[in-house]
């Protein structure tokens, strides 16, 4: 029964599929988030105690570029497995590439 649901094709895709497009995308969210928590607040820790305004900088252009390009491709590696029409698949990577030109 479970396996016959898993198995049932929407959009040139298996449920199953999908699924696993979920998971993928939500373990890559999990460890981006614990990345943040550990290593970006014990990076900000060390840069409250030097005297330099350049490793806060540092900091700063990472959480505004690095981190929504991070969710980003966490998002596209999830995706990857799936069959998208070439419309979408090209729309998916102007969006990567606008996001990496910024």
């Amino acid at each position: 029964m479970f396996g016959e649901i898993l198995h049932i094709t929407i959009l040139n895709n298996r449920i199953f599929d999908y699924l696993i497009c979920f998971f993928v995308f939500l373990i890559s969210i999990l460890f981006i988030n614990l990345f943040v928590k550990i290593i970006l607040l014990r990076l900000k820790n060390w840069a409250k105690k030097t005297s330099t305004a350049l490793d806060d900088l540092l900091i700063r252009v990472f959480q505004r570029s690095a981190l929504p390009l991070l969710y980003f491709g966490a998002f596209y590696i999830s995706i990857s497995n799936l069959n998208l029409t070439p419309s979408l698949s090209k729309i998916i990577g102007i969006l990567g590439l606008k996001m990496v030109l910024n």
